[in-house]
């Protein structure tokens, strides 16, 4: 299954749709559905709005393949290069509630929701794998 996205209001939406529904149809269990549209709309959602290059419409891909009970998404884009693996976890994620900062889990809540995270750089495109083993229902 691979799928465009483009830079509109509306893709977001549409991609998530479009991924739920193939996924679905192959019966995969609604958790790893669920874990595979949060990761996927996280980082789309994060590639359109840190990493666009000015003048440039953004190219992004997605394709989610299931091979040997696992879910395998890569998510190749061409704008700033940024290699979400590097992140550690956030210096806040133990502090009480009301003394968190908004945003900065995003990238921490795709490496919980995820068995495997890699990135590389290739050429002028960013490539990021995320492996997620398919529990049986």
């Amino acid at each position: 299954m691979k799928f465009q996205v483009a830079d509109t209001p509306d893709a977001i939406a549409v991609l998530i749709e479009q991924v739920e529904s193939e996924l679905m149809d192959a019966a995969i269990p609604f958790a790893a559905v669920h874990a595979a549209v949060l990761c996927i709309e996280e980082l789309v959602v994060n590639i359109l709005k840190h990493g666009k290059i000015e003048g440039k419409e953004p190219n992004i891909e997605v394709e989610v393949q299931l091979e040997d009970g696992r879910m395998v998404i890569d998510i190749s884009d061409d704008t700033t290069p940024f290699d979400p693996t590097a992140a550690g976890p956030p210096e806040h994620i133990d502090a009480p509630l009301e003394d968190r900062p908004i945003g900065g889990l995003g990238i921490h809540l795709v490496q919980t929701l995820t068995n495997e995270l890699s990135y590389k750089r290739v050429g002028q495109r960013n490539h990021l794998r995320l492996v997620k083993r398919i529990e049986e229902k």
